[in-house]
């Protein structure tokens, strides 16, 4: 019985109820997306009347709290009555209803049900990778509000057009005033808020390196705006100016997040302060120029929890956003924010950055411990954070679970066994094979090394250098290495990738065992991807089966290649053979780029495209260099010279994997 999982109490009789259909009769017009989950043979009818109630059958509704979004729903022999407090509880009340009728076993109960937390929301980058097009925003839209979200963000950097200052997102595909509007009210009537978000202080790179404005940088890192410039408030409120009047939500998202070099640069100069206070500062400034449009500011939290002896001298409606992606037994952070008396909300992440596939199960654990710790510490909402850093080529679908996951937690407060789970997230997807596949790719995080804090060397194999590439003559991954364990073995030390701002575990070789294990995934998710039903999720996970095959017949190219070089016995034949098959690992990264094109066009607009288009372009270029390569080797041999054995003529150009940073 999954209901009692997803609901806050649920009391079950001795009984049995038999559901033949017949006709649900609503108070009030709800939308389509709170109905399609509901057996197809019964008949939905709307009578209005006073309040927000549902009925199946003859009998008396029963009594509702009187707390937001609450509403109760009692199933006897012949009848379902269900009473809600407001039109949102009335639109949660029609998905429990669809899984109570979906459950093999009716028994008569009475479920009473309401959120724990008042505040869910889903934040999706749109500035770093896939700018979603407005149709697939919508169709997030209806997923979050089945898995009881009511606040959904666009992060924005530089993708919404400005009309006072083109110049920042010219060269994308930004979403328009009209777009925002139409959003904001398809997302209405599904008791969602659109609140706005706009980066204003860290992460402005794209801003900061446009002519005209890299003037109000902080430093040469051209990454931070810096506090020092009366004119970065001024551009600041430009922004604020066209964009905060679009939202109608009182709560605005001003990110300012990771601002590596604050009080580094030009603000090194203000006298007498800290660089906390001189953050601190600048916070201040935003929530003053946010109250000129009746908003409040809601900032992320990294800066804030260094220099938590601050906090008491900050305006005291700011909502601080606890965010921590890493899979802990427990944060620390959230009773920090309890001790200086905060509004806060917590912000658990997708995992899905800087990889092929999500780091699934480091995600479940951050959810659910991170949000019930925030919960016990009196925190105000979550904010669930799918970030694109880099390029955003992991593929959306794989994204939907998190979503529903989260929004169970932050409804129940409680955490919930992985079958109930995985059954909630099949029934709210309509696709009964959905979590088996998910689980099955998320195994391979638990072969040493794929799994990595922050990143996942999947995806760095796949597009490394195929003769010096890491993945290929890297260390070998030590003894005691585990997946989801932020401590390393002994002797080993993170390392500090170049441009990068935070220590990370060392990119070790990829072993024989790891890539034969991923084959067999592979191969036993043909039969699962053949049952998906919706055309996108088939094409998403058959575009992740061929990347990791190739990355796999990668590696085994590159260790054949180098064994036989290195052996010094090749005549030309053999450099013609290996030749094709450069040729045709070539031919195979071109086909998984059309594929990785045709579902990103499909769902995205080109902006930001061109991100992860260049990592297929440096691949490629590497592979056409290597077939070069053997091709001279090859040359000297006809001709009865010795050829390089030791790769000592081989030029990698400086070439390095991915930046995952």
């Amino acid at each position: 019985m999954i209901t009692g999982a997803f609901v806050r109490s649920i009391e079950y009789s001795d009984e049995s109820f038999a559901f033949s259909g017949g006709e649900l009769v609503l108070s009030c017009q709800v939308e389509d997306v709170f109905l399609r989950l509901l057996p197809e043979h019964l008949a939905v009818r709307v009578e209005e009347r006073e309040g927000y109630s549902a009925c199946l059958g003859q009998g008396r509704l029963p009594e509702c709290p009187r707390i937001d979004e609450a509403y109760v729903i009692e199933a006897w022999n012949g009848f379902i009555g269900i009473s809600a407090n407001d039109f949102s509880g009335l639109c949660h009340s029609l998905v429990t209803l669809s899984l109570l009728l979906g459950e093999d076993n009716k028994r008569c109960c009475r479920i009473e049900d309401w959120p724990v937390l008042p505040n869910r929301g889903l934040m999706l980058d749109v500035s770093r990778g896939k700018t979603y097009t407005l149709d697939e925003l919508k169709r997030i839209v209806d997923v979050i509000a089945l898995a009881r979200f009511n606040v959904f963000q666009l992060y924005i950097e530089h993708t919404f057009a400005f009309q006072n200052h083109r110049e920042i997102w010219e060269g994308s595909d930004p979403y328009t005033r009209d777009e925002i509007l139409e959003l904001k009210e398809y997302c209405s009537r599904r008791c969602i808020r659109l609140q706005g978000n706009l980066q204003s202080f860290g992460h402005c790179n794209r801003i900061l390196t446009r002519r005209g404005l890299s003037s109000l940088r902080e430093s040469d890192l051209f990454w931070t705006l810096s506090p020092s410039d009366e004119r970065t408030y001024v551009f600041l409120d430009e922004l604020y100016g066209e964009f905060m009047p679009l939202f109608d939500d009182p709560l605005f998202n001003v990110c300012s997040d990771e601002t590596y070099d604050i009080g580094s640069g030009k603000s090194c100069s203000c006298s007498g302060s800290t660089a906390g206070e001189v953050y601190m500062g600048h916070l201040k400034r935003l929530h003053e120029l946010a109250g000129k449009y009746s908003k409040k500011i809601m900032v992320f939290g990294d800066i804030v929890l260094k220099h938590p002896e601050l906090l008491a001298s900050m305006p005291d409606d700011i909502v601080y956003l606890d965010w921590i992606y890493d899979p802990k037994p427990f944060y620390g952070s959230p009773a920090v924010f309890r001790e200086h008396g905060c509004h806060f909300w917590a912000c658990p992440g997708s995992g899905q950055w800087n990889s092929l596939f999500p780091r699934f199960d480091g995600m479940i654990t951050n959810v659910q411990n991170l949000l019930t710790e925030s919960i016990e510490a009196g925190c105000e909402g979550m904010l669930y954070t799918d970030w694109n850093d880099h390029g955003g080529y992991a593929m959306s679908g794989f994204a939907l679970y998190g979503y529903i996951f989260a929004g169970l937690v932050a409804w129940t407060g409680r955490k919930t066994t992985q079958e109930a789970a995985d059954r909630i997230v099949d029934f709210t997807l309509g696709e009964p094979v959905y979590s088996s596949l998910m689980h099955l790719f998320a195994s391979l995080y638990r072969l040493p090394p794929l799994w990595s804090k922050n990143r996942s060397e999947c995806v760095m194999a796949l597009f490394d250098e195929p003769v010096f590439g890491r993945a290929v003559r890297g260390p070998v991954p030590p003894v005691g290495l585990e997946a989801y364990n932020l401590d390393l073995p002994e002797g080993v030390t993170p390392v500090l990738e170049p441009h990068a701002h935070h220590p990370l575990r060392p990119y070790f070789s990829i072993p024989d065992s790891t890539c034969r294990a991923i084959e067999r995934v592979a191969a036993d998710s043909g039969e699962l991807i053949c049952r998906l039903s919706d055309s996108i999720l088939k094409r998403e996970f058959s575009y992740v089966r061929d990347a990791f095959r190739l990355l796999v017949d990668k590696l085994d190219l590159s260790h054949r290649v180098i064994r036989s070089v290195e052996s010094g016995k090749l005549a030309v034949e053999d450099f013609v053979y290996l030749e094709d098959e450069v040729r045709l690992m070539i031919r195979r990264f071109a086909r998984l780029q059309l594929d990785f094109c045709d579902i990103w066009r499909s769902i995205a607009r080109d902006s930001e495209i061109e991100i992860s288009l260049s990592y297929f372009a440096s691949v490629t270029s590497r592979l056409v260099y290597l077939r070069s390569w053997l091709e001279t080797q090859r040359e000297a041999v006809s001709r009865g010279y010795m050829y390089d054995s030791s790769f000592s003529s081989y030029e990698t150009a400086g070439y390095e994997t991915l930046p995952t940073y």
